[in-house]
C-alpha cells in the first residue's frame, strides 16, 4: 500500500485518512475474537492441549520436542512434528508465568463423540471442565490465555494482510479492500481458529503478507525489487515455519518469476536474482528447521509423526468419497466448531453455498468478459495476478488432497494459507453479477460472527438445568436412586423417554433421561445406557458423563434436575428383528463398578432394564404379506419340520413363518403338539413365547412374516406309532385362543 508508511508527515496523515476504517474492522475483530476465546473453555481448540504442551515443553526449555515415534511418549503427541514458530512465540509470555501453579490440566472426555459431525449437542467437549479451574485465572490456566493472545495477534496480521493484499491489486476501489477485510474478520471459523492456541491462523497471517509481496514485486520495476523479493521469500519461509502446509507459497512465487521473464519482459539474469532472493529469505527463516529435522528424523516435514495417530490410514480404507470430504472441508472452512461437531443449523451451509456457487459463476462471466473485449495475453497483469491466485488455491487444494489420503482431516481451516486468495476471487466473482451482490454474503457473514459465540458455542459448552417450570412437566419419577452407598444415593432416575419404540438396525436412537441431583459426589460417575438382547448380547451402548459431558458428578449441583438426550447407534449382531432391553446404570469408569439402585420402598433393584425396544432388520422389515390364508388374527404361513419318520432319542424340529392380520394387544404364547393319531391324546409339547420371548405377539406389525422354530424331545416313554403335529397360540392368562389351531402333519417314530 504505497500511501501508508512512506515517512512524511502528510502522506501519514493522508494514509491514516485513507486507511481509518481499517482500524475500526480491527478493533471489532479484537472485541469479538475475546468474547470468543473467553466462550471457548480450555482445551476445546483443536488439538489445542497438544499445542499448549509444545508451548510449555519449550518455556521450560526442553528444546524442540521429539518427533517420530518417541512423540507419542509426550503430551504434544502428533503436534511435535509442527514447525516451531508459533510456538516459539507463545513460550515467550508463557515462560514469564509460573504455569505449574497451578497446573492447566487436561482432563480428556472419555465420551467425547468427535470429531464426526452431528446434528445436537452431545459430548461436544473435548475435555472435562471443573468449575475451579481459571478460578482465579492464574498459573497454567492464565499460561494457557496468554497463548490464545499470541495467536489474536496473528489473526489481527491476518485481517491487515487480507486488505493489503487487495489494496495492491485494487488501489482503486478502496471498498474492495475494507470488504474483504471484513469477511475475514467476521468468518466465524477464523474467528474460532484465532481464539485458540493454533498454529492455523499465523501461517495464514505470514501466508497473506508473503503474497501482499509478491503482488508488489510483479507490480514494480526491476531495480527497486530486490528488498521486496527477499521479504516476500522471508515471510513464506515464515509461513512454513508455522504450518508445512503454507510450503504451497513455491507454486504462486514460481508462476510470477516466470511471468516476470515471459510476460513482463524481464532479463532472464534479474529474474535469477530476484529468485535467489527469494530462495535466501525463505532459507534464512525456514530453512534451518527443515534441514534439522530431516537429518535427525529422516522427515523434512515432519509427518511421520502422524503415521502412528489414531487417525492416520495406511491403505486408504478409511477414506471417504470425494464428493463428501469436500463438503467437509467446505463446512469447516466456514463455520465448525470445537472438533468440527459444535455447528449452525444445515441451512446455513446452504445459504454459504449459494454464496460461493454465484461468486463462482461470477469468475468465470468476468473471465470470459475480459476475454471478449481485450483479448489479452499472458503479459497482461490481470491475467498475471489471476493465475498467481489460481495457482496458489489450487496447490492448496492439492496439498489437502494428497493429505486426506494420508490421514481423516477434512478441515477446511488447511485452505487459509490461500485466505486472501480466496476472498478477493469471492468478491470479483459477486462483483462480476452484480456491483452491490457482495453486500449480501458480507452483511450474513458478519451477523453469524457475531452471533456463534452467544447462540452456538455458549450453548455447547453450558449445562442445562431444568427450571422450576420444566420440572413441573415431568412425569412422575421412577423412584430408583444410585449410589455406592444404598443409605447415601446421590441421584434419583425421573425417567427414561426413548424418542420412539421401534428403530431399524444401524440407527441412532435416542433416549431422554432425566435425573434429580440428591448430592455431589466423591467421583466422576458415568451413565450408561445399554440394548441387549438374548444371552446378554451387546446390541447398542453410550457413555456419558451427565449434562452430556459437562457435568461431571463431583461438580454437579445438589437439587437441580437435569435431561440429557443420549445417542445410542444401534448395531445388532444378526438380521434378525426382535424386542431389546434398554437398561440404565451408573458406574464408576475405571473399575467398570455399577452403584447399587434401591426403588422407592427402599429394596434393592436388581434388573434395571427400563424399557424395550424393538430393533427391526430392513431387509426383513420389507418382507410383507397381504395375501392371508384365513381370517384368525394370527396367521400361519409356512413350515417346515424333519420327518415324516423319526427314532426315539432325536427331536421333532420344526420351522414357522407367521404373520398378525391386525394388531394385537395380548402377548401370545405359541404351542406345539404332538398328539397321537386317531385318538388325539397328548403325548408330547414345546410351549412358549415366541423367539424366545424376545419378539411378543403385541409388537408385530401386519404382515410382516416373523420366522421362528421349535423342538419336541422324542423321549423313550414316546412309542413307536403314528402322531400328529399341531400348532397354535392362547394367552397364557385366559387359556384362549386367538383362530384355530392347525395340523401340521403326520410322522412316524420307530425304535
Amino acid at each position: 500500500m504505497e500511501a501508508m508508511g512512506n515517512g512524511s508527515p502528510k502522506k501519514n496523515t493522508d494514509a491514516l485518512r485513507r486507511h481509518w476504517p481499517l482500524g475500526i474492522v480491527v478493533l471489532s475483530f479484537l472485541v469479538l475474537v475475546l468474547i470468543y476465546s473467553w466462550t471457548t473453555p480450555p482445551y476445546e481448540g483443536p488439538d489445542e492441549a497438544q499445542h499448549y504442551a509444545y508451548i510449555t515443553w519449550l518455556a521450560e526449555g526442553n528444546g524442540f520436542p521429539p518427533q517420530g515415534d518417541e512423540a507419542w511418549k509426550t503430551e504434544i503427541k502428533q503436534e511435535s512434528g509442527q514447525p516451531p514458530l508459533y510456538y516459539l512465540l507463545a513460550s515467550l509470555p508463557v515462560s514469564l508465568i509460573d504455569f505449574d501453579n497451578p497446573p492447566a490440566a487436561y482432563r480428556p472426555n472419555p465420551h467425547f463423540v468427535g470429531p464426526s459431525p452431528h446434528a445436537v449437542f452431545d459430548n461436544d467437549n473435548n475435555a472435562i471442565h471443573y468449575l475451579s479451574d481459571e478460578q482465579p485465572l492464574r498459573g497454567g490456566w492464565l499460561a494457557l490465555r496468554f497463548a490464545r493472545l499470541v495467536t489474536i495477534t496473528f489473526g489481527i496480521i491476518l485481517i491487515i494482510g487480507v486488505y493489503a493484499l487487495t489494496w495492491q491489486l485494487k488501489p482503486k476501489q478502496p471498498s474492495l479492500a475494507l470488504a474483504a477485510a471484513v469477511l475475514v474478520a467476521f468468518t466465524p471459523q477464523v474467528l474460532y481458529i484465532s481464539a485458540v492456541a493454533s498454529n492455523d491462523i499465523p501461517a495464514a497471517a505470514m501466508s497473506t503478507l508473503s503474497l501482499v509481496f509478491l503482488v508488489t514485486l510483479m507490480q514494480r520495476s526491476p531495480a527497486r525489487s530486490w528488498g521486496i523479493a527477499f521479504a516476500g521469500g522471508a515471510f513464506a519461509g515464515l509461513a512454513a515455519l508455522a504450518k508445512v502446509n503454507a510450503l504451497i507459497l513455491g507454486a504462486p512465487f514460481a508462476v510470477a518469476l516466470l511471468w516476470l521473464w515471459l510476460g513482463k519482459g524481464e532479463a532472464l539474469r534479474q529474474v535469477v536474482v530476484k529468485a535467489l532472493f527469494i530462495a535466501g529469505g525463505m532459507a534464512l527463516t525456514a530453512g534451518w528447521w527443515f534441514v534439522r529435522v530431516a537429518r535427525l528424523y529422516g522427515s523434512p516435514l515432519g509427518i511421520a509423526t502422524h503415521n502412528d495417530a489414531p487417525w492416520a490410514m495406511e491403505q486408504g480404507e478409511k477414506l471417504v468419497a470425494g464428493w463428501a470430504r469436500w463438503v467437509e472441508v467446505f463446512r469447516y472452512y466456514w463455520i465448525a466448531l470445537g472438533w468440527g461437531t459444535i455447528r449452525p443449523p444445515s441451512w446455513v451451509y446452504a445459504i454459504f453455498f449459494g454464496f460461493v456457487l454465484l461468486a463462482v459463476i461470477g469468475l468465470f462471466a468476468a473471465a470470459w468478459r475480459y476475454w471478449r473485449e481485450r483479448r489479452p495475453s499472458f503479459a497482461d497483469k490481470n491475467v498475471a495476478f489471476a493465475l498467481v491466485f489460481a495457482v496458489l488455491i489450487l496447490a492448496n487444494v492439492l496439498f489437502l488432497e494428497v493429505w486426506m489420503h494420508r490421514v481423516i482431516a477434512p478441515y477446511g481451516r488447511l485452505l487459509f494459507p490461500s485466505i486472501g486468495a480466496i476472498t478477493i476471487s469471492l468478491f470479483i466473482g459477486w462483483r462480476a453479477l452484480q456491483g452491490r451482490l457482495a453486500l449480501l454474503p458480507v452483511s450474513f457473514v458478519m451477523l453469524l460472527g457475531i452471533l456463534t459465540p452467544f447462540v452456538i458455542i455458549g450453548p455447547a459448552y453450558t449445562p442445562d438445568y431444568l427450571s422450576e417450570e420444566e420440572i413441573a412437566d415431568l412425569p412422575v419419577p421412577v423412584g430408583w436412586r444410585f449410589g455406592d452407598r444404598i443409605e447415601e444415593p446421590i441421584v434419583e432416575l425421573i425417567s427414561v423417554t426413548p424418542n420412539t419404540t421401534s428403530t431399524e438396525n444401524q440407527s441412532i436412537f435416542i433416549v431422554d433421561v432425566c435425573w434429580r441431583i440428591l448430592a455431589q459426589a466423591e467421583d466422576d460417575y458415568t451413565v450408561l445406557l445399554q440394548i441387549t438382547g438374548p444371552d446378554d448380547i451387546l446390541v447398542g451402548q453410550r457413555r456419558s458423563f451427565p449434562g452430556q459431558g459437562l457435568l461431571p458428578t463431583t461438580q454437579w449441583k445438589p437439587g437441580g434436575v437435569i435431561c440429557d438426550p443420549m445417542h445410542v447407534r444401534l448395531k445388532a449382531p444378526w438380521a434378525k428383528t426382535l424386542v431389546y432391553r434398554v437398561e440404565i446404570h451408573v458406574l464408576d469408569e475405571d473399575t467398570d463398578r455399577r452403584l447399587k439402585v434401591i426403588d422407592s420402598q427402599g429394596e434393592e433393584v436388581e434388573s434395571t432394564f427400563i424399557a424395550p425396544l424393538r430393533v427391526f432388520d430392513p431387509g426383513d422389515a420389507a418382507t410383507i404379506v397381504t395375501d392371508f390364508p384365513n381370517d384368525g388374527a394370527l396367521q400361519l404361513l409356512n413350515y417346515t419340520f424333519n420327518g415324516p419318520v423319526l427314532r426315539q432319542g432325536e427331536a421333532i424340529e420344526v420351522t414357522f413363518e407367521w404373520a398378525a392380520k391386525s394388531d394385537l394387544a395380548t402377548d401370545y404364547q405359541v404351542y406345539l403338539h404332538l398328539r397321537e393319531a386317531g385318538s388325539g391324546e397328548l403325548v408330547a409339547q414345546s410351549d412358549g413365547p415366541p423367539l424366545d420371548g424376545w419378539y411378543p405377539t403385541s409388537w408385530w406389525p401386519v404382515g410382516e412374516i416373523v420366522r421362528d422354530s421349535r423342538a419336541i424331545e422324542i423321549t423313550e416313554d414316546i412309542p413307536p406309532g403314528e402322531y400328529d403335529l399341531f400348532s397354535g397360540f392362547y394367552d397364557l392368562n385366559s387359556l384362549e385362543r386367538p383362530g384355530e389351531e392347525q395340523n401340521l402333519g403326520r410322522l412316524r417314530i420307530e425304535p
